[in-house]
Formats: C-alpha cells, structure tokens, sequence
C-alpha cells in the first residue's frame, strides 16, 4: 500500500497551494492506493476529495486538525462513519463556537476516531522530558493512537523524530503536506504573508518550515523507519467508511404530533382554488387537476415541502415584499398557483404538472422563488427564527485569489515599491482578461512588461502558482438549507453574524438528505416595487399588476419597435433584432421569442418570423397536432408541447411523456430506443401509419434538446410584460427606478438615450434640488441621485439634503459655510463640483475650485464653536468676491467620471452636425446598416483580447458615442497596426461593415486616431 495520511488542501486558507484536483492528480502519477486529507479545523473539501478518491479507486482518509485548548495539536481521523460524524460534530463545534476543542469532547468519540499527535507541531508546548507523562496520558485515553513522524528541514526539529523513536509508543510515518514538490514550498510563505498582510521579500529560510511537500519513495525510506511506513499501513486498515446516498429528509412544517400535513394541503388548496376564482370550485378541468396533483403530492410525501414554500411565501407578501410569479417547472403547477406560490394559473396557459414532479420519476420538486433583491435577507430571517437557527443554514462557496487580486497581493508580499505595484496592476487591467495565462498569451503589452523585468516575471510566476486557490468562505446567493435535525447532526456547518453555514458545496446537499431552497433576489422585481410606490407617491394611485391587460396592442406596438431598454429578457441588441423581425402581437409571441432566443433555438427563429407574418404557409406534422402547436405556429417550442405531441400522437401517459423528453434531452441511447418502439406502437393504435410514428417522433428528438420550459418562459415573460406596461405608462418614473438600480452599470448610457428618445431628460445633480436616489420630478426630467455621484459618502450625501431641506443653499459660499460642520472636504467637494452639483451657483466648474481655499478662510474665522454646536456670525468678515477663471478643457470628461456617463453633453455632440454632413454615422444609424460599410468616429471604452487558432491577436472593443455603443471587431492584421490606440477615453475614426447578430458591431478594415478637445 502507497500513500499520504495527512494532506492539507487549499481549504485551509492561505496555508496550501494543493487543490483537490492536483491531490487526486499527483496520486494517480504515484500510484498511491490511499489518502489522507487532513484539513486544519474545516471540512470544507470532504465531498469533493471523498467523491474524487472513489472514482479513482483511492482509499479515502478523513481527518481534521485541531489545536486543543492545552495546546496540543491533533490530527483526529474517522475510524467509521460514526466517527466521521464525531468531526462533523466537533469541526461545526470549532466553527460556531470559536473555541478550540477540549480532550474531553474528543474523548467522547474515542471508539470511532483514530488520535495522532504529530512529532514537533504536536508536542512543541512542551519539554522533552515530560514527552513520556504527556503522550501516556493519550495512549491510556484513546484506543487508536499514534505518534506522527514527520519529515523537517531543519535540523534542530528534526532531533525531535529521533528522541521520539526512543520510546514506545506506535509511529507512523505522517507527513505534513501543502504543497507538490520542494519548488512549490517557497509559495506558502506568500500564501501566508498574503494572509497576515506581510512583506517578506524574495528569500525563505527553508530551515524552519514545519510542513512539507510530497515525497519520493526513496526520500520516505531514507527519513523514515519501516515500522512507521508499516504503522500506515496498520492504521489505513482500521479505517472503514462509506457513504451512501441518504434518502430526503424532509423538515415538518409543524411540530405537533398531532398535525396532517397533507390533510392541512389539501384544505388550503380548495379554499386557494375558490379564493383565485368562484368559477374555478365548479369547472371540471380546475377540479380534476387539482385532484391529482394534491394525490402525487401526497403520495411522493412532499406535503411539507409545499406547505413550507407556501408559508415564507404567504410571510413576504404579507409583508409587503414583492415576490416573483414563478419560475422554472413550479409554476407548472395548479397547486402552486392556488396557494399562492406562484401566479401563473397553468391551465390558461396550458403548463403541465408532469413536467414539475411524476410519479414515474422520482425526483425532488424544485421550488425556486424570486424576491426582490433588497429584501430577500428577510425572508431568509424569516425561516431561521420559524424553524431555528440550528436547522437552517446558508450554502457556502469560496472567493479564491483572482488574477489581478493575486498578482497585486504577491508584488506587494515581495516587496515591490507601490509605483511598480500600481503599474503592474494597470498593465493586468488594460488586457483585458480574467485569468494570468491568459494575460500573457493575449496581450503583448502586458506580456512585454511582465518580461521587462526579472522582478516582474517571479512575482508573475509566484502568483500563476496561486491563482484560483480557495482565500476565504462566501454565501451563496439563492441557495438555503431547512434539516429535520440540528444540522452539526448531519454535516459541519461555521457560524457567522447571519447564522450558520453548511461547509459543503450545494451539490452535494441532497445526497445527504438535505432540502435545499433556493430564495433569489431579482433585481427587476425591486425595480417594479420601486414603481408601484413612487406612483403611488405620485399620483396617489394603487396599481395591482397582476389585473392589467397582458394583451394590450400599446404594449406590444413599443416592444416591436425595439423600444426594450430596461425590460427584463427583452434588451439586448440581437433579442431587439429579434423582436423586430418576429414583430410580437401579443403575449404568446414574447413567450415564444424569449424561449427561442437562446443557443440552438434560435436557428428556428427565421422560420418562426416567416411563418407568424404569413411569409411561408404553417403546416402542422399531423391534424391531431394543431391545438397543440398553434401558438407556436407549428413549430415544437417547449418542452410542454412534447409532452402533449407524445400524448396525444401515441397515447403516451404525461408521466410518460415526460421520461422520454428526458431521455431525449440527454441522449440516453438505451432509454430512447425502448421508448421509440412503445411510441411507435402507441401511434398505430392510435390510427397512424408506422412512416408517420417514425417522423413525428423524429421531429421531437430534434427539438428535446432545444425545447425551453415554457412554465419558466411565460413566468418571466410575465415580468417582462408588467415593466413594458409600467414603462409605456409612467416612463419617468420606470426610467428613474431603472436607472437608480443599474448607474454606473454597463447599460447606464443606453437608459439615458432611450429616455432622452421618449422626450425625457436626465437633470444633472443639485445639492438643492436632488434627492438621494434618482426621481421623477416631471414627465420629461428626471433628478439625477446625489448618492450616485461616484466618491461621495452616502452620509455626506445625507447630511446635504438635510442641510438644504431646512434651508436651501443660496451660494456657492453659503454651501461651503454650512457644510463645514459636517467636515466637507476639498475632494469631496471637488467631485459634487465635477458633478455639475453646483453649477446652479451661477460660476463655471473650475471657478469654484479656484476659490475653495479662499472661501474656507472666511468660513474657519466666522465660524463660532459652542462645545458640540457651531455657528456663524456673518457681520464679522466681509464676504469675500468670487475671481472667475476660465473653464477646464476637462470639464465633460470629469463629469463623465463621477456620474458614469456623460450628462451635459458627449464631447462628439457638437461636432454631430458636420459629422453627419461629411458622410459619418453615429451608434443609432449603425444598428439599422447590416451588412453595409459605415464610416463613423467613437470613444472607446473598452478592449477585449481574443487569441485566433492561428495564435495571433485580435480584439473586440466596445466603443461608444452620445448614441449607445457598438463593438468593433478587430482582426490580426489591422490589430497589429492599431492595438496601441484601443485605450478607454480615445476617440478613433473607424470604418468597416456592419453585423448584426446577438449584438451590433462593425468589422473593421481601417481605424485611426481623432483628435477632440473635451471641454465645455
């Protein structure tokens, strides 16, 4: 037997530069039969390396580290699956408590768990001569124990190895591994000088390291005794773990004994059918569904599931919390719509329940919900105080040491000056890449400059060797965890200021039984919410979107004009294109166009256009099929209208149904070909030729693999509408809530171009006028948020409009007078005069700069100190004059800078006229030029580098003007002559063809460089 007992992943942070992945890797290379990872206090890597062990026939080895309140170190290993729980348990014990173990707690798992204390790290704390008292003491307590050996550098240490070989006690050779070889031990020095906030330089005392790197078998043979190799061998033997998949647990959403939850569901559910619509109680098709949906559900033992969904569902709405319609194969579901889950009703729109949950495919229903963003926190409290704070937990995942984080941590622990650091920084940036291999390959300047210099390069090599390592533990966004049982029962958790955290990765949670919830945060429905209050606010008016008309033609006449900006699911560049050829009439066509407009489908949308406008003739693959495809103008769109053809054409079950789209959609050979004879067969007796089975099930195998959910489709589709309504109606305020959300954002200048095109203006900043976020003050303008000026504190911000709200600012002096008390310095004040925050003050921008020391002056000698408060006494001091200058030639690009677009005016602006004259396009004309030549003048913003499969560089930039943005393709040849010029602020002179596709750009074939002063 081969192998390593104690292996240090990079999940303890900062300490190892061994990923899972290289472990299983570097194992494989040496043949190793066992391992062992062996992670200080954490777990974090125990399913992934368990999993990984297995499929690659490697004995698995779990243990965790631990420093005990005496100030031992321990390495405690699972015997069996109890003592695998016995970590679980004192690893979340750890973690939550933030206390170090005491032997005690250990000593109640010593059947299960195997005790090493290993050489010097174990026994540092105390003398030589009191080795024998103290390791007895651990002999005598625990039946499986060891004394670990382990391999050091320094000499000194390594005396404690042959001191400990003479007494008696079982030695097992344990090596304490971070890292592949002895070149790759230079870099846990950086690891940790990056995690104490170090400078280290370039050396390392390789002398005092007390942890190692993999072995060779003749480095184990020369350091190490055959027993302690034999020990190994001894105690890999006593270990017997193995997992097995855990049926689902799932939480009771009542404690009492006493309670029928599926008793308690199916009373909700018929007064939720009456409660949605009185005609519903009598109407067969409700009634039948709702039947056997209530008996799968009851069946499968998910009543406690819904009940629960339906329970912090029923608390947000009653809370005011907007919640989402529905999404993904939930809102399929009859259930769901009457307890008010979702609010799709799916007999309308025809979604079937099949596709959620089937009796004949077992599997956990997945209720995804969204909320809006702001508040989704609360709904998460929500069930942690219902359900306890011990059985609800959020998922971890992991930040890891990013390329350019990386690259600036390791020049600093190395102790490059801040000048070099800030250049290297700048140089990883401008390349426009995520990854440091990517940076070289991609970008000559940054490759020229990392290879410049030798000190340059190892910093570059050091970080490459760290890149992607775990830094520090994460919560996932959506993803909540409700147990039957206090969770340390069944998997280790941490604890943080928002309650408890599983240490595994949401994959593997339902293998162990776990219900996980996913509550999203969707920042479109905050946008909605924030609608429906400032009209409210404003015009006193109660909207209820769930009654507006889905079918009104206004809407679908602004949505075929590409007028999308801010829709959800509607505003990229080619959905626009698509949209605009489809020409949408009404709800069903969105839906359509929104399932259709993803990779796969889309090769369809040309023949979904032709046949919706009548340009070529619908056909249907058989007469029976035309309910079901007639929305879809004959073409197989969702996934529900292959369950319904299966039905319908061959008599097939939709449970059935259901497990060949399955099959289908994942290609599962064996699995097809059964079921495409009981199709066949279904079709014959249904009255249908063999030849006519055959193509029909042929027409669904090509579309199972592209056919979209249309539950989720027309849940989102719904979304998508409620914003058109809301836009079309109150577009001032849509604009301003849209814009409150996404400022600064990619798609900032966008909004502002398409209000100003709706005859909406965007009203630069006023420390009299603005509020702190983005308002509707009219139909036709919209304040521009003080808090969105960029460098502004928000309590600045607050402590303007307070100032002003009691009395407005009368001067540029009065405002610097006031503002004093709260400490308004000269660059914050530099940026709200950047801003345009002042200009109402009747003085240009660099006017007010100039006198800012002036002014403070005669603020500091009025200003009277009364112990907390100030005040001022005008008569003292003559108010000094303003001395106007003349303004800055920077003026539009500051304010570009700290508002995020630019607001006044785009510098090309006033050039527009003699542009357009001399024959230059601008980014509104482009989009309607496929596949012509334009000439035009943009700004860049900026630059991505792709590399061809010829290895040569290319690039494509996004460039910008007063009219959106279009990206510039940029081939080899044309990007070796101009690559110096794609700088974000340049303005360039470029001419090519027009493609429009996903998105706009223009190939080009020739670019240079244009000249523009950007001043006022």
């Amino acid at each position: 037997m081969k192998g390593e007992l104690c292996i240090k992943s990079g999940y303890t942070f900062l300490s190892s530069t061994l990923k899972i992945e290289d472990i299983i890797t570097i194992a494989k290379e040496k043949k190793y039969s066992y391992l062992g990872l062996i992670d200080k206090d954490v777990m974090f890597g125990c399913m992934e390396f368990y999993n990984a062990c297995k499929k690659n026939e490697i004995k698995p080895i779990i243990g965790v580290e631990f420093e005990l309140n005496n100030g031992t170190v321990v390495c405690l290993i699972a015997k069996d699956n109890e003592g695998y729980l016995a970590l679980v348990k004192l690893s979340s014990f750890v973690n939550t408590n933030k206390e170090k173990l005491t032997i005690d707690l250990v000593k109640e798992h010593k059947e299960h768990l195997i005790v090493v204390v290993p050489g010097f790290r174990g026994l540092k704390h105390i003398d030589k001569d009191e080795y024998v008292t103290f390791l007895d003491y651990y002999k005598d307590t625990f039946p499986y124990f060891y004394v670990g050996m382990e391999y050091y550098q320094n000499k000194e240490l390594y005396k404690t190895n042959a001191h400990l070989r003479d007494l008696d006690y079982k030695k097992i050779y344990f090596n304490n591994i971070v890292s592949e070889d002895k070149y790759d031990l230079d870099n846990i020095d950086v690891l940790r000088a990056i995690k104490n906030n170090e400078v280290i330089g370039y050396s390392r005392n390789k002398e005092n390291l007390t942890y190692s790197c993999f072995l060779s078998d003749d480095e184990k043979r020369n350091n190490f005794t055959y027993e302690e190799l034999q020990g190994c061998e001894e105690l890999v033997n006593l270990i017997n773990i193995e997992f097995v998949k855990s049926e689902l647990k799932i939480c009771k959403f009542s404690e009492d004994e006493k309670f029928d939850s599926k008793a308690y569901l199916t009373r909700l559910a018929y007064k939720g059918l009456e409660k949605r619509n009185k005609s519903f109680v009598t109407d067969k098709r409700y009634k039948d569904r709702l039947e056997k949906e209530l008996k799968v559900i009851n069946e499968m033992g998910f009543a406690d599931y819904f009940l629960i969904v339906y329970d912090y569902v029923k608390f947000a709405k009653t809370h005011n919390i907007l919640v989402g319609p529905g999404r993904g194969s939930a809102a399929g579901s009859l259930v769901s719509y009457v307890l008010g889950i979702t609010n799709v009703d799916p007999i309308k729109y025809d979604l079937l329940f099949e596709r959620f949950l089937n009796v004949e495919r077992i599997s956990m229903p997945d209720i995804d919900i969204d909320f809006q963003d702001n508040r989704r926190d609360e709904v998460a409290n929500y069930l942690k105080e219902k359900y306890g704070n011990e059985r609800v937990a959020n998922i971890v995942t992991f930040s890891t040491l990013a390329a350019r984080q990386v690259l600036r941590d390791c020049a600093r622990v190395v102790g490059l000056s801040k000048q070099d650091i800030e250049l290297l920084s700048k140089k990883a940036h401008r390349s426009g890449r995520s990854s440091l291999k990517s940076m070289m390959e991609l970008s000559e300047e940054f490759k020229s400059f990392i290879t410049s210099d030798d000190k340059y390069l190892d910093v570059y090599n050091i970080a490459l060797s760290l890149e992607g390592l775990p830094r520090q533990t994460s919560i996932h966004a959506a993803g909540m965890v409700i147990a039957e049982d206090k969770l340390e029962n069944i998997l280790p958790v941490i604890g943080d200021s928002k309650g408890l955290i599983v240490q595994y990765d949401m994959n593997y949670l339902e293998d162990l039984g776990l219900l996980k919830m996913d509550l999203l945060g969707l920042r479109n429905l905050t946008i909605i919410d924030d609608c429906l209050k400032e009209i409210k606010r404003v015009y006193d008016v109660s909207l209820d979107l769930n009654n507006i008309d889905y079918e009104d033609p206004k809407i679908y006449k602004m949505i075929s004009e590409g007028k999308t900006s801010g829709l959800f699911q509607l505003e990229s560049e080619g959905m626009r294109k698509t949209i605009k050829s489809v020409n949408p009439k009404c709800f069903d066509d969105v839906a359509s166009i929104i399932a259709l407009y993803r990779p796969g489908p889309r090769d369809f949308i040309e023949e979904f256009t032709l046949r919706k406008n009548g340009k070529i003739k619908v056909v249907y693959p058989d007469k029976c099929l035309e309910d079901i495809l007639k929305s879809t103008y004959g073409i197989i769109v969702y996934q529900e209208q292959i369950l319904q053809v299966a039905t319908v054409f061959a008599g097939f079950s939709l449970a059935k149904a259901d497990i060949l789209r399955r099959a289908m959609s994942k290609k599962e050979e064996s699995k097809m070909l059964a079921l495409k004879e009981e199709f066949i067969q279904g079709s014959i007796k249904k009255g249908h030729s063999k030849e006519k089975a055959e193509e029909v099930f042929a027409l669904i195998l090509k579309f199972a693999s592209y056919g979209f959910n249309k539950a989720h489709t027309v849940s989102y589709s719904l979304i998508a509408i409620q914003m058109a309504y809301l836009k079309l109606y109150y577009p001032s305020i849509f604009f301003s809530c849209v814009m409150e959300s996404f400022a600064f954002g990619e798609k900032f200048g966008e909004y502002i171009k398409e209000a100003k095109d709706n005859g909406i203006s965007l009203v630069l900043p006023s420390v009299n006028h603005s509020d702190y976020g983005f308002k509707a003050i009219s139909q036709d303008k919209i304040s521009y948020g003080l808090s969105h000026i960029k460098g502004i504190s928000s309590q600045m911000v607050k402590n303007i409009i307070k100032e002003s709200s009691e009395k407005q600012f009368e001067s540029y002096i009065d405002f610097i007078v006031r503002m004093s008390k709260y400490k308004l310095g000269e660059s914050q004040l530099n940026l709200l005069i950047d801003s345009g925050a002042l200009d109402e003050f009747g003085y240009n921008r660099n006017t007010l700069k100039y006198n800012y020391n002036k002014i403070v002056k005669y603020s500091e000698m009025i200003t009277i100190n009364n112990g907390d408060q100030l005040s001022f006494d005008f008569d003292l001091v003559d108010v000094p004059s303003i001395d106007e200058i003349k303004e800055s030639n920077e003026k539009l690009s500051l304010e570009n800078e700290v508002l995020g677009s630019y607001i006044s005016e785009f510098p090309l602006e006033k050039l527009r006229g003699r542009l357009t004259k001399n024959g230059f396009s601008d980014c509104s004309s482009v989009s309607n030029c496929n596949n012509k030549n334009v000439k035009t003048i943009l700004m860049v913003k900026k630059n991505k580098i792709i590399k061809t499969k010829k290895n040569e560089l290319m690039s494509i930039t996004t460039m910008i003007d007063e009219f959106g943005s279009v990206g510039v393709v940029i081939f080899p040849s044309l990007y070796k002559q101009i690559s110096s010029l794609l700088n974000p602020g340049c303005y360039l002179v470029v001419e090519g063809k027009v493609e429009v596709k996903e998105n706009v750009s223009i190939v080009a074939n020739a670019i240079k460089e244009f000249q523009i002063k950007a001043n006022g």
